[in-house]
């Protein structure tokens, strides 16, 4: 986010650099708060894991969440670095392919929403 950032400081449209644009100044700050939101959860995870505490369900919720935000914010940024961002060799490119790599790897984002929602479940189905 912040190489985009920077290059749409730079780059202009109408006279003005491309950052003074509203839409997409909330384009940014929707993107950086998911990224805050999911550095939290990752904080949260690993205290979970340092007290000792069973961390499956935090873990699933942190890799389901955090992989989804990656794949929103390559895309997101790709789409403002506009045609310079879907070029093979673009390091945006890379990361849009790394991001979509988590979403797979160590169980899909489908597989964690069953973790997350058996582990819901278990909370509050009455014990047989």
């Amino acid at each position: 986010m912040d190489s985009v950032s920077e290059y749409l400081g730079q780059r202009e449209s109408f006279g003005k650099p491309i950052l003074t644009n509203q839409g997409v100044q909330w384009q940014l700050a929707e993107m950086a708060t998911k990224i805050e939101a999911a550095r939290c959860l990752l904080y949260k995870t690993a205290a979970v894991m340092d007290s000792g505490e069973p961390v499956a369900l935090t873990a699933a919720m942190n890799k389901l969440f955090a992989t989804d935000v990656a794949m929103d914010v390559t895309v997101k940024c790709a789409q403002l670095f506009g045609a310079e961002g879907f070029m093979k060799d673009a390091p945006i490119g890379q990361a849009m392919a790394v991001a979509k790599m988590l979403q797979i790897v160590d169980g899909t984002s489908e597989i964690q929403k069953i973790v997350v929602g058996r582990g819901i479940a278990r909370q509050y189905l009455p014990r047989r």
